[in-house]
């Protein structure tokens, strides 16, 4: 299994490579981290007094964010997304990819405990690695973002903070 995902991310990045050879343009690496956890499933009701799963509240909040992101006229051809998802363990659901192929976005709740620090550290590695990956190719880059949706409820990875801050 780690031997496929090394593969594959070779795989990716040997594609990019070739995508960088065709656009040259600077580009602003944005790493969503996603709370995927068993808290995503708990019904709440909005101020309209409509009652959704929290997981269904923040696909909306992520089709909003990537909207304006691409209405933004001073990023919306540089800005490329990447998508990390975390319950107990985090994982790197999608590589970057420009933000105008990306339509919509549909996450689903794991049912596992929360643990947001291994989501922020993966979301933080992943841009690390973006950017290492575009000064290797001489490609300008923009301060990357990281954006964080979560409900606050997390259960793990406090111990995973200063080293986030450190490492920043």
């Amino acid at each position: 299994d780690t031997m496929s995902r090394v593969n594959k991310s070779n795989q990716y990045y040997n594609n990019r490579k070739n995508d960088l050879k065709e656009n040259k343009a600077k580009r602003t690496p944005i790493c969503i981290v996603v709370d995927m956890s068993r808290s995503m499933f708990t019904r709440d009701f909005s101020y309209r007094g409509d009652e959704r799963q929290r997981i269904e509240r923040f696909n909306d909040g992520i089709k909003v964010f990537l909207d304006e992101v691409k209405a933004d006229k001073r990023i919306e051809d540089s800005a490329e997304i990447a998508i990390v998802g975390y319950g107990y363990q985090a994982s790197w659901i999608s590589m970057f990819e420009p933000i105008y192929n990306i339509d919509e976005i549909v996450l689903a709740a794991t049912g596992e405990a929360g643990n947001m620090g291994a989501g922020v550290l993966k979301g933080v590695e992943i841009l690390k690695k973006e950017k290492e990956f575009l000064r290797e190719n001489r490609i300008k880059y923009n301060q990357p973002w990281l954006v964080i949706f979560s409900d606050g409820k997390a259960t793990g990875g406090k111990e995973v903070e200063p080293k986030v801050v450190r490492e920043t």
